[in-house]
C-alpha cells in the first residue's frame, strides 16, 4: 500500500539531520547578506581592503561587493593581508592605506 511505502525501511539507515551552523556564525552570515544587498545604496566613497592570503572570504565576493557600491570604490590588495586585517601582518599597511585614502579626501 501506499501507507507502506512513505514507512522507513528499518535495514536503511535514516539520514542524518543537516546541522545548523553555530549562532556566531549564522549570525556573520546574516550580517554579510545585509551589507552586500544595501551596497548599491551606499554613495559614500568608500575604500575596500583585500588581504592577498584572505582564505575565509573569496576574493570573488569581496570584488563584487567594492563593484556594487553606489559611490566611489577603491580595491585595494594589501599583499601581507590575511582575514584580519587590522591585527595580522599587515596592519601597518592596512592602517597605513585607510590613513592615505582619509588624507586624500581632506580639504
Amino acid at each position: 500500500s501506499m501507507l507502506d511505502s512513505a514507512r522507513p525501511d528499518p535495514a536503511t539507515p535514516a539520514a542524518a539531520p543537516a546541522a545548523a551552523p553555530p549562532p556566531r556564525l549564522a549570525r556573520a552570515v546574516g550580517r554579510v547578506r545585509i551589507a552586500v544587498e544595501a551596497a548599491p545604496a551606499v554613495r559614500a566613497p568608500a575604500l575596500v581592503l583585500l588581504g592577498a592570503n584572505e582564505e575565509v572570504v573569496p576574493e570573488e565576493s569581496v570584488e563584487a561587493l567594492a563593484r556594487d557600491l553606489g559611490g566611489p570604490t577603491r580595491l585595494e590588495l594589501l599583499p601581507e593581508g590575511w582575514h584580519m586585517l587590522p591585527i595580522d601582518l599587515a596592519a601597518e599597511a592596512a592602517l597605513d592605506a585607510a590613513a592615505d585614502w582619509m588624507l586624500e579626501r581632506a580639504p
